[in-house]
Order: C-alpha cells, then structure tokens, then sequence
C-alpha cells in the first residue's frame, strides 16, 4: 500500500473504502455537464451550485428559497440531469433539534446532500458513456453483472479481503 492511499487504492489513506473507477467518475463528470437539478416533493426544482466528486462520494450543493411558508418533517428529494436521468433518490427524515424544518416565505436555506456510492449502475453508465466497453466498475461481478463482495477485484490479499468483510459484514461474499 502506497503511503498516500488506502488498501484499495483510495486518495485518503485514512479511510476505509473502495474507489469508484475512472469510468464511475468521468460519467459523474458527464453528468455534471448537461446540468445537474435537485428536485424536492413540495418545494420544487433547484439548480445545483456545487457539485463534487471524490473517491467514493459526490456531494451536491444547493439553495432552496420558498415564497409562501412550508414545513418539512421529510426531506424526497431526487438529484437529475437537466435532461431528466435520475442520477440518486430518496427521502430522509428532515429535523432540526427534533422538529420539522420550518421555513418562512423569502427565506433561502443553503443545502448540501452527500451520497456516498459504492458503485454505479453499468446501465446508468453507458447511458452518460455510451462508448464505454467492459467491466466499469470493481464491484460488479464480471460473470452474474451483480453487486458483490469483491467484484471483479482480482488477486485481493487476504489483509484486503479481511477490510471487504469490514465494509460488508452482510455479504454473502463476507462469508
């Protein structure tokens, strides 16, 4: 292991995960040029302002403003291109200090969601890289196209396959 890099090859040698390829991350950098939307039940439509991409998280960066009062105890919300791939979804609880989140008509409230990603879909891959070929991720197992344990990670040593069973103490692969 190089002493800038975690076991699986990922910039923080601190952190415990593995990297999304260069595949994964060129089609976020794709994404993020045809414009990136966040869509949110009962607020509307917001422009991201910032969009970052690490080694296994991107984050999205944006600002809702309301012009009539609304109070949220829920947070839907979907992050899409501006021509409508849906990128990540979901709904959170949305609480401050236990409470829903009231906001006031003209109020605008700096947001930022983190997703923190373990791969990409290969179909939402090809669809931002329609000339990419092969395996795209080190996740997806090369013969069943599913999510696995070690993916197509070939030659793992053992000490890296004792950190895998960390990250995923479910998997059947952890067994």
């Amino acid at each position: 292991m190089d002493n800038g890099t975690n076991p699986f090859g990922g910039g923080n040698p601190s952190g415990l995960y593995v990297p999304l390829t260069d595949d994964e991350r060129d089609a976020i950098d794709r994404a993020r040029d045809r414009g990136v939307l966040v869509k949110v039940r009962g607020l509307g439509v917001f422009p991201a302002t910032t969009l970052v991409v690490g080694d296994h998280r991107v984050s999205v960066g944006f600002v809702v403003k309301t012009d009539v009062p609304r109070t949220l105890s829920e947070f839907s919300h979907s992050v899409e291109t501006e021509d409508g791939i849906v990128l990540a979804s979901e709904t959170i609880p949305c609480l401050q200090q236990g409470r829903p989140l009231h906001l006031q008509p003209g109020e605008e409230v700096e947001m930022e969601i983190h997703i923190s990603l373990t791969h990409l879909d290969p179909k939402l891959l090809r669809c931002l890289r329609p000339m990419a070929t092969g395996l795209t991720s080190r996740r997806i197992d090369r013969d069943t196209g599913d999510f696995s344990f070690a993916g197509n990670m070939k030659n793992l040593s053992e000490e890296q396959r004792k950190l895998l069973r960390i990250l995923m103490p479910d998997s059947a692969g952890a067994r």
